[in-house]
């Protein structure tokens, strides 16, 4: 099994992955340090464990609220099928933008 060492909040930890996903691990490590970061640099200052779980519940709601988006969207699909496709699509962007921030942290870190 290979491993890797990710840097999330200026401690390495060392990670196993299935084979190939090690760029993954990295690109997910990247993003899961700039939510932490965003959390320290706003004046947090917590133990390590703590502050994981909080960057976890951050993430964790907006994917949340992503999925409850889309649901709903997906749902609505009454009679005004043209708003729903513009919602749809409204939240189909916010996923990509979401996945290109994450792309952006694992090509420059």
């Amino acid at each position: 099994m290979p491993h890797v060492t990710v840097s999330i909040n200026g401690r390495d930890h060392v990670i196993g992955c299935g084979e190939g996903e090690e760029d993954r691990v990295r690109q997910l490590a990247a993003f899961v340090d700039k939510r932490a970061t965003e959390l320290v640099d706003g004046g947090m200052k917590v133990p390590d464990a703590r502050l994981m779980m909080m960057t976890a519940l951050m993430i964790a709601d907006e994917l949340a609220t992503a999925y409850e988006e889309l649901d709903a969207a997906r749902a609505g699909g009454g009679s005004d099928g043209e708003a729903n496709d513009g919602r749809a699509r409204e939240i189909a962007d916010r996923l990509e933008a979401l996945a290109e921030r994450m792309e952006s942290f694992s090509s420059t870190g």
